[in-house]
């Protein structure tokens, strides 16, 4: 049974019943019969009245109860379709972002059940695929030795002897080639017997940002602790390590070797 529609009839009905009773109480009162059939009709006009106010009141009160309805459906309806379009949006950003290096941290779970959740997850992803742009624009940065500080390395170098040295790089990579050139290029202009940029892959192919230094073995000739020197005054990444390798030519000899960019 619908309760709520019952309750509503409750002033209708009390409404009748007390026109019912006025009438009633109209015709048994001891008064002149031309009276008693005026307040019949009276009490029922007015009875009436009551009525058609009541129910007219009640039926625009469900009209508006319905317009609420209705637009409270029209308004979840229409959030719904945005939270479906950010998702869109989501989509695309997430699909454009492949390509790049992941982030260091990963985004959170993204949620489009509402459109707060829709423009959290939103700009979530806009920060995550801000952060692999970074990371990407870092990756491609070539590795380059500024005319100043390639000026200042070699008149430092100049002041330590001309040692020997080879530079070297791995095959089919311009950046390496370029960097390891920039080099031998310093070298030389120091004076040094430099040579290269010479392509080899003896050394191993693992990314590095560092150069590394190599020597046939034995005691370290003189040049390898003036190269490690200036790489550490001027900022030059360098394997901290020395490895002996027998593909050098002598043991006054040091090797440079330039690997892949990470």
């Amino acid at each position: 049974m619908d309760w709520t529609g019952l309750t509503a009839w409750v002033p209708t009905a009390a409404v009748v019943a007390m026109t019912a009773i006025a009438c009633a109480l109209a015709m048994v009162l001891p008064e002149r019969p031309t009276r008693r059939r005026l307040g019949v009709l009276v009490a029922t006009w007015c009875g009436a009245a009551a009525i058609i106010a009541t129910v007219w009141q009640r039926s625009d009160g469900a009209a508006d109860a319905s317009a609420r309805r209705g637009d409270a459906e029209a308004n979840t309806a229409q959030l719904a379709k945005y939270a479906g379009r950010l998702k869109i949006v989501w989509q695309k950003l997430d699909a454009a972002a492949k390509p790049l290096p992941p982030a260091a941290d990963k985004a959170p779970p993204a949620s489009f059940d509402t459109v707060d959740s829709g423009l959290t997850a939103l700009s979530a992803e806009a920060d995550d695929l801000g952060k692999r742009v970074a990371a990407f624009k870092g990756g491609a940065q070539a590795r380059a030795i500024d005319d100043a500080t390639a000026d200042q390395m070699v008149a430092y170098l100049k002041q330590h002897g001309n040692g020997s040295v080879v530079v070297s790089c791995l095959p089919q990579d311009d950046e390496a080639y370029l960097y390891a050139n920039r080099l031998a290029t310093i070298l030389r202009q120091a004076g040094w017997r430099a040579t290269g940029p010479e392509f080899t892959a003896i050394f191993g192919a693992t990314p590095s940002l560092a150069v590394s230094l190599y020597v046939r073995g034995g005691e370290p000739p003189d040049a390898v602790h003036v190269l490690i020197d200036a790489f550490t005054r001027f900022n030059i990444p360098y394997q901290g390590r020395i490895a002996a390798s027998d593909a050098i030519p002598d043991n006054e000899t040091v090797e440079l070797f330039v690997a892949k960019k990470p």
